[in-house]
């Protein structure tokens, strides 16, 4: 291992070692189509070949592979001359804490959980080898400074800087930020005046950092804070009326939570003007890498001393006021008060309603059908959970179901589900109509111990066949425990159910997992499907999936279908099973059993079909 690394200037190399083929396939697929050259090697030993033959730029390791174990393997590498400063990371599905020291212990410089996010992965690689070269600089620029005595002073201000300024924006970090609120608690108590803290958090940032990678969002956070540095200069402040602030001080907390400090503030409107204006500012559209996007920031604002007279106070003061922001809408600012409270106590009173939900019957079951489209007719339909609320009408179940979720009603949700939909699938059954019904299966009731048994109660009780019931559950849930899922899911499948895999494509991938699960069915995630009219990076990862699906025999089936020219492209890649809202949306039974009546060809999308799928 005693080879020169290719010239910072040249393509990239990053070695990929998994022994399971698609994964490899996929990593290839995405890597190059950000100029990176990849090389493979499929178990430990064959890494640690083509690493001293190759001395790539960045390293992705899986943990375990035959011969040698990831681990192992990164050891090797970190005690090879010119390998102390090589990217390495470890790609594992594990994520408790002892995996992941482990992989710090054997000298990992970060590592990537399954399931992987392909979406992202090139440009977190990208980011990795940018900030690779980088630190190369910076190591050969810091043994120049050694060097040169007069600089040891520069050093010092260097510290200073990392212990008080954010090292990606610049601004104060929150070691600096508390000691400046300290002293302006201390200013304001002894000029009899007022101080503020102004609470800023970007809503929905987390959506750029999942969908365009953590590389975008650092770029992102830093438009942000040029914005606020240039846009909230004193001379600036003071053209729009606010005279009366003598000081004000601005800090990024973290993640994208940044806070702005005001003294000598003598009435609240002054805070207002400054907050509209940080609103203004930060709500502009930006260009981020050829992107524009426009994020709007939700603020806090907490008073001293009428919201607390310490840091601790005011800080989770007007961290409730901006979460009171957000429920109003994001994008605006809301001073705290007392009063806030109420939200967290209609979100107890909306739990409380939600646990009578099934007594009092205001739960209902929509069914949206599933096509054949080469075949032309109605495979299946899925039932899915309505809250039809007394006072407030429909709820939204993106509203309802975390909240059942984290308070352990999703169990009795789901349960109440399979009942209805086991009985109207034997309804359908007595009219003539052999209709497939497929029931979600969450986290916690697939954990429970005796799911067996309440699902064949359910058939029971229903009169219905075991093979018209199908169970879907998340990729996420199958894969959390393989061992022990395993084990649950042949159980069901003994049943004579079928397995569903939902949401697939947004994580595990592995052909190696999926050939020891009992699954008859795989549904593509709405994310890929939205986009592959125009996505040809997410088409690929459809074909892939197909093809891996097709090769463990399978079925597959495409969610979230609303347009012609999807389901033309579905079509043509193999993919003839479909659901979305080209053909029907959710509907209540008595529509559901009408359409089902009517046939395929009764849909308003069948005559538009019969060209597309012809074929």
């Amino acid at each position: 291992m005693h080879a020169v690394p290719a010239p910072l200037t040249e393509k990239p190399v990053v070695l990929v070692c998994d022994d399971d083929i698609t994964i490899r396939l996929m990593m290839r697929e995405t890597l190059e189509r950000e100029v990176i050259t990849v090389i493979e090697a499929a178990d430990g030993k064959q890494a640690l070949e083509m690493y001293k033959q190759h001395s790539p730029d960045l390293v992705l390791l899986d943990v375990s592979m035959p011969h040698f174990s990831g681990y192992e393997v990164c050891e090797v590498i970190r005690q090879s001359p010119l390998g102390a400063d090589v990217p390495v990371v470890m790609v594992t599905s594990s994520d408790d804490l002892s995996s992941i020291n482990r992989a710090y212990e054997s000298g990992a410089t970060d590592f990537l959980a399954k399931p992987i996010t392909w979406q992202i992965l090139g440009q977190r690689v990208r980011y990795m080898l940018r900030a690779s070269r980088a630190f190369r600089d910076l190591k050969r620029n810091e043994e120049r400074l050694k060097r040169n005595e007069e600089h040891l002073k520069q050093n010092e201000e260097r510290l200073r800087v990392l212990a008080y300024f954010d090292n990606l924006t610049g601004l104060p970090n929150r070691q600096m930020f508390n000691e400046d609120l300290q002293r302006s608690i201390a200013q304001a108590k002894r000029e009899g005046l007022k101080a503020a803290l102004l609470f800023i958090d970007l809503d929905q940032f987390k959506r750029f950092n999942d969908t365009l990678g953590h590389a975008f969002g650092d770029k992102l956070l830093n438009r942000v804070a040029e914005q606020l540095k240039t846009r909230l200069r004193p001379g600036d402040l003071l053209t729009r009326g606010v005279d009366r602030l003598e000081d004000m001080s601005l800090a990024r907390l973290g993640g994208d939570e940044f806070t702005i400090c005001l003294t000598q503030v003598a009435q609240n409107e002054d805070v207002a003007r400054v907050a509209s204006r940080v609103i203004e500012s930060i709500s502009q559209p930006m260009v981020v890498d050829s992107y524009e996007v426009v994020v709007t920031p939700s603020i806090g604002i907490a008073i001293y001393p009428d919201d607390g007279d310490e840091i601790d106070s005011l800080l989770k003061n007007a961290d409730t006021a901006m979460y009171n922001a957000k429920a109003k809408g994001r994008g605006r600012f809301q001073f705290y008060s007392g009063e806030m409270n109420a939200r967290a106590l209609q979100r107890l009173r909306m739990e409380n309603e939600l646990r009578k939900a099934i007594d009092n019957n205001e739960l209902r079951v929509a069914y949206q059908p599933k096509v054949d489209v080469q075949q032309r007719k109605f495979i299946g339909v899925e039932a899915l959970v309505r809250w039809d609320h007394p006072q407030h009408g429909i709820v939204s179940p993106a509203e309802f179901i975390p909240l059942a979720e984290e308070s352990g009603l999703i169990v009795d949700i789901d349960n109440w589900v399979l009942h209805k939909a086991c009985h109207q699938a034997s309804e359908w059954l007595n009219m003539g109509i052999t209709c497939p019904v497929a029931v979600n299966v969450s986290a916690l009731n697939f954990k429970k111990t005796n799911l067996v048994e309440r699902i064949k109660t359910a058939l029971r009780e229903a009169d219905l066949p075991a093979s018209l019931l199908e169970l879907e559950m998340t990729e996420s849930i199958v894969m959390s425990d393989i061992e022990l899922n395993t084990e649950r899911l042949t159980q069901l499948k003994e049943m004579g159910t079928s397995i569903s895999i939902d949401d697939f494509g947004t994580g595990y991938s592995s052909l190696s997992y999926l050939r020891r699960l009992p699954i008859d069915q795989v549904k593509i995630d709405r994310s890929f499907v939205n986009e592959i009219d125009c996505n040809n990076e997410d088409m690929a990862i459809v074909k892939a999936i197909i093809a891996m699906s097709t090769t463990l025999k399978m079925e597959v089936i495409a969610e979230g279908v609303e347009t012609t020219t999807q389901t033309e492209k579905l079509s043509k890649a193999g993919c003839h099973r479909l659901q979305g809202f080209l053909y029907a949306k959710p509907m209540p039974a008595k529509f559901a059993t009408e359409t089902l009546l009517a046939g395929f060809d009764a849909l308003p999308a069948a005559k538009k079909l019969a060209t597309v799928t012809s074929n």
